[in-house]
C-alpha cells in the first residue's frame, strides 16, 4: 500500500517484548536500495527468485545478487502479488484500473484475469486452488477459483478498514491487515471477522506473512517489523522506529516505510524478506531458528549507543542506568511495560554530549503514580542506534 491512500502519522519509538525470553538474534541486510521497481508486495519462488510490485506500471524480478529485471510495464498502480507455482504465473493487483492481471514469471505482456475488483492484497488457498482478494476501497475480502470458472464472491465485509495484506495461518484462518487503522483481523471459514490486535503506536500497516505459528507484519508508519502470535501477542522483531536505512542486528536496524513481506526457510534459517516503499529497497532479516534467548542484559544495542544494566535490579525504590554515547546526539529514553505501553519518559530528545550519562527511575509513571511490580524495559534510541535493558520492580 502507499502513503497516498491515507494521511501519514509519524510514530514515536517504542518496544514491545513477549513475556519471557527476548527475541531470537537476527540480522538485517540490504539486497536492493533506491530502485523504483521495488516498494510494494513481494513473493519468492522455490528457486529463490524474488518478484515485486512498486505501485507503478511495473512488475519486476530480483535475483539473489540484487539484479533487478522488469517483467512487465503495461499495468497501473501495481499492488498485491501472488505466485501460482503450478503454472508459473504471477497474479497482480492493479489498483489504478481495478483489475487483476497475470504475468508469466519469465516476463512478457500481461493478461486480464478479472476486472472491476479494485484489488490490493492477494493470497492463495492452495488446498482450494482459490484466490482471495482484499479490496481497499470497499473494505471487503472476496474469493474466486483460479481456474476462472466461478464468479467473484464476497467472503467477508464487516469490521474491516482498508484491508491490504492477506495471509493464511497454520491454523487455517485467513488473516488480514488493515492499512487505515493498523489492525490485524482473523476470518474463519464462514467469513466471520475477529480482532487479533494492532502493533502499539501503529496507525497504518502494510502486508502480512506467516511462518510456524506466527504472523509477520510491516508497520508502515512505525518503520518496524512485528512478530504476532495468533492470540494477538505482539513482539518487536526488527527496526528502531526511526526512519532510515541501516543494516545489522534486527533491533538496531532502521527501515523506512516497510511494506511488502514474505518468508522462506533454508535449513534451520528463517529468512524474512521486506520491501520498503520509503527506501525503495529489499531487506532480508536472517534468523537461525531454535535460538530463543539472549544471555545478556541487553536485548539490543549498537556501538554508538548502549545502556548499562539497572542498578540495583531488582529494585524497590530507585534504580539507575548508565547510557554510553560514542558521539553527541539527540536521545529518547523511555520505559515500557511488557505489553509495550510507555509508562515513563526520562529523556525526550535532549541533545547529549558523547560519554557516559546516568539516569534514575523512581518506579513512577509520567503522572507520578507508583507502577505495579513486574518487568519493565528501558529503551534508549538515537540516530546511531538503539539499546534496551530489562529491570524488575519489587515492593
Amino acid at each position: 500500500m502507499t502513503p497516498s491512500l491515507t494521511s501519514r502519522v509519524l510514530a514515536g519509538t517504542l518496544l514491545v517484548a513477549l513475556a519471557g525470553a527476548p527475541p531470537a538474534p537476527a540480522q538485517v541486510s540490504t539486497l536492493v536500495s533506491g530502485n523504483p521497481a521495488v516498494g510494494d508486495a513481494i513473493v519468492l519462488d522455490d528457486a529463490g527468485d524474488i518478484f515485486v510490485t512498486s505501485y507503478s506500471s511495473q512488475v519486476a524480478t530480483v535475483d539473489q545478487a540484487g539484479t533487478v529485471t522488469v517483467l512487465a510495464t503495461d499495468m497501473s498502480l501495481t499492488t498485491g502479488l501472488t505466485l501460482h507455482a503450478p503454472t508459473s504465473t504471477l497474479y497482480v493487483g492493479n489498483n489504478g484500473t481495478g483489475t487483476i492481471r497475470t504475468v508469466p514469471v519469465t516476463g512478457g505482456a500481461s493478461s486480464v484475469f478479472l476486472t472491476g475488483v479494485g484489488a490490493v492484497g492477494l493470497a492463495q488457498n492452495a488446498s482450494e486452488d482459490t484466490l482471495y482478494v482484499a479490496h481497499y476501497s470497499t473494505s471487503s475480502v472476496s474469493r474466486i477459483a483460479l481456474d476462472g470458472v466461478d464468479t467473484l464472491t464476497t467472503f467477508a465485509s464487516s469490521n474491516l478498514n482498508g484491508p491490504t495484506g492477506l495471509a493464511f495461518g497454520d491454523d487455517g484462518f485467513l488473516y488480514v491487515s488493515n492499512f487505515n487503522n493498523g489492525r490485524i483481523k482473523r476470518i474463519d471459514a464462514d467469513g466471520n471477522v475477529f480482532g487479533v490486535g494492532r502493533p502499539p503506536d501503529t496507525t497504518t500497516i502494510g502486508y502480512l506473512a506467516h511462518h510456524d505459528g506466527f504472523l509477520y507484519a510491516t508497520s508502515f508508519d512505525g518503520h518496524q517489523i512485528w512478530k504476532v502470535a495468533y492470540d494477538g501477542t505482539m513482539q518487536l522483531y526488527a527496526g528502531t522506529g526511526i526512519a532510515g536505512l541501516a543494516d545489522g542486528p534486527a533491533l538496531s536496524a532502521q527501515f523506512n516505510q516497510p511494506n511488502g513481506i514474505t518468508t522462506t526457510v533454508s535449513g534451520d534459517t528463517l529468512n524474512v524478506w521486506v520491501s520498503e516503499y520509503g527506501n525503495r529497497s529489499i531487506r532480508r532479516i536472517i534468523e537461525v531458528e531454535g535460538v530463543t534467548s539472549v544471555t545478556t542484559t541487553h536485548l539490543s544495542g549498537s556501538p554508538g549507543l548502549r545502556l548499562g544494566p539497572g542498578r540495583p535490579n531488582p529494585f524497590a525504590g530507585d534504580t539507575r542506568v548508565t547510557l554510553e554515547l560514542a558521539s553527541r546526539g539527540s536521545v529518547v529514553l523511555s520505559i515500557h511495560d511488557v505489553s509495550g505501553r510507555r509508562v515513563r519518559t526520562l529523556a525526550s530528545g535532549e541533545v547529549l554530549a558523547s560519554g557516559t550519562h546516568t539516569f534514575r527511575w523512581n518506579g513512577r509513571d509520567d503522572a507520578r503514580r507508583t507502577v505495579a511490580t513486574g518487568t519493565y524495559f528501558l529503551r534508549a534510541a538515537s540516530e546511531t542506534g538503539t539499546s534496551v535493558v530489562r529491570v524488575t520492580r519489587m515492593r
